[in-house]
Parts: structure tokens; sequence; C-alpha cells
């Protein structure tokens, strides 16, 4: 079978995938944020790390019958500079087979440690989503080739992980991104959907729908939090833009996940850790996706976001948190 990656994929990758095209016509080239040599660096920390979570954490603690049912899924991590959105992870349903490249691996590293050191300078997350909106509208900054990865456009370098409290959070939001993301390609597995390119747009919100549904009772199952589900949904809002695509994210797939945090918070408590301590933090993530919603829904509001980002100065970003 021949593997057509933009119109075949059943994934997150259609969630942008109207983004690159827009991207070129605005600048003129792609969105590439690392070069081939600093994908190569990390290529066996992002890859073990994958295959870990894909593997041990995640198919590893499912029921026995979603277990069985899942086992024989495969997992392929695609190495080096790929054509394709900067968050990117795709599954070819027949052939049972998710695929999470290493460039999108980096992507989400490099965006939780942003959010994590965003958090503990008390700040909040809208210039991480301004940055995210900057990528697909703006052409890099002057005299550079590639765009800014979300560490290095805040002026951050790998010393920003030496702060304990930065790394922990990072970890978590990180870990728990890409829970989410896999968890969310075998409910398109599990579920047996079809291709976007033979389905109504309807049909496609309800595979979307779906597959987010498997991917939260996956997470409720083993005690995930949902650290990092905000931050992931929030960039992809803003790199979605006014652009349209095969089934936009939409502010009822949103409902239905802050609707399971409001429900049972509890639930998603790691093991060993204290509910009381944990269950407003829940919340409050509800609450946070709640907050996406207009975002998500407002054209008018998209199109004012967009065009904030396309008139930000890429300066702006350093002098938004002080």
């Amino acid at each position: 079978m021949q593997k057509k990656l933009f119109l075949f994929a059943i994934s997150l990758i259609f969630w942008l995938s109207a983004v690159l095209p827009f991207a070129e016509a605005q600048s003129g080239r792609r969105i590439q944020i690392y070069s081939a040599a600093e994908l190569a660096a990390n290529d066996g920390l992002y890859r073990s790390y994958i295959q870990a979570v894909f593997r041990e954490d995640l198919i590893g603690q499912l029921p026995l019958s979603e277990r069985a049912a899942l086992m024989n899924t495969h997992l392929v991590i695609p190495r080096g500079v790929l054509q394709t959105p900067p968050i990117a992870v795709w599954a070819i349903v027949d052939e049972r087979t998710v695929y999470f490249p290493i460039q999108t691996a980096a992507f989400l590293d490099d965006l939780a440690a942003l959010a994590g050191w965003l958090t503990w300078q008390g700040c909040s997350f809208e210039p991480g989503a301004l940055y995210a909106g900057m990528i697909v509208n703006k052409t890099p900054p002057a005299n550079q080739l590639r765009y800014p990865n979300p560490r290095s456009a805040f002026g951050l370098g790998d010393n920003v992980w030496n702060d304990q409290n930065v790394k922990n959070t990072s970890n978590q939001i990180l870990k728990t991104s890409i829970y989410f993301i896999l968890a969310h390609e075998l409910g398109h597995i599990k579920h047996n959907h079809s291709g976007y390119d033979t389905i109504t747009p309807e049909r496609a919100q309800q595979q979307e729908i779906e597959a987010d549904r498997f991917a939260i009772e996956t997470m409720r199952h083993i005690g995930v939090p949902p650290v990092g589900m905000f931050y992931f949904f929030t960039v992809l809002s803003r790199m979605e833009g006014r652009v349209p695509t095969t089934h936009p994210l939409s502010g009822s797939r949103l409902i239905q996940i802050a609707s399971a945090l409001e429900q049972n918070p509890g639930d998603f408590v790691p093991p060993n850790e204290s509910r009381r301590r944990w269950a407003p933090v829940i919340r409050n993530y509800a609450h946070q996706f709640r907050t996406l919603i207009p975002v998500v829904d407002n054209s008018v509001l998209r199109e004012q976001l967009d065009r904030q980002a396309r008139f930000a100065p890429w300066s702006e970003l350093r002098r938004s948190c002080p």
C-alpha cells in the first residue's frame, strides 16, 4: 500500500495539515525549527523515551482486553528533518502503526521547558501561545533560515533545566503530552477509523472525539494527570489559526475533555499521590480547557490572534515575562 502522509494518515497531523502550505505562502519557506544535526544529537534519547512510554507506561498498563487488542501495534519514530508541521503524529490504521517523529519530540520537549519556566516565573502561558501563532504567521527572525525553538525564542538555553522546579514541571508536561498523543492515536487504531479523505467532516469530527475519549479514559485508568494537555491544545489552537483543515480542533472536543476532568478529578491522580492535593489542580486544568473554547470556535477572535502574531516582533517574546 502506498503511504500518502497528508491524504491517508489518521491522526493529529490533520489538525495542522493546512498550516504548512499557509506558512509557505506567507514566508516562501516551510516551518523548519531544528537542523538535522540537532535532531541526530538527541535521536537516541527521544527514541528510547517514546518507546518506553508507548510499550511500558501506556500499552503495558491498559486493561487486559484492550492490551490484547493493541499488543500488535507498531511504533515508528522517523528521524531527521521532515516536511511536516512541528507537531505531527499520525497512525495508519490498516498497518496498525503509529508514527512519532523525532522533530515532534524535540518541539514538545522545548515547549514543556518553556511552559515550566513561565509557570515558575509567575507568568501565564499566553506568550507561549503567541509564539505558536508567530511560527505559522511570520517569517523567521532577520538573517535566520530556521524558526527559533520555543526555548531560544525566549532567550532560554539548556541551563533552564538546572532549576529543579522547572525541570520537574517540564518533565510532567512532556510525559503527559506524549501519553495523550500516543493514546489518541491508539484510539484511532482501536476503533478502526477510516481515512479522512473518504468520509464527511462530521464523521471526521466524530472520529476525533472517539480517539480523544479513548485517550482520556486510558489516562484515567493509569492515573495520569492532564498536566501537559492544556499547553498542547493551546499551541494547536494558535497554529491552526484561520486555515481550514480536514477536521479542525473544535470546542466540542475541548468540552468533552473538560467535562471528564471536572466529573472525576480524583481518577487522574497518580498512584501513591494525594487526591486531596491533586483534585483542585485537575479541576483548574478543566477550567483552562474551557478558556480555549472561544479561541477555537470564535472566528473573529481567531483572526485577531492571527493578526497579533503576524505583526508582533520576535523581540517581544523575550520581554513578555520579566
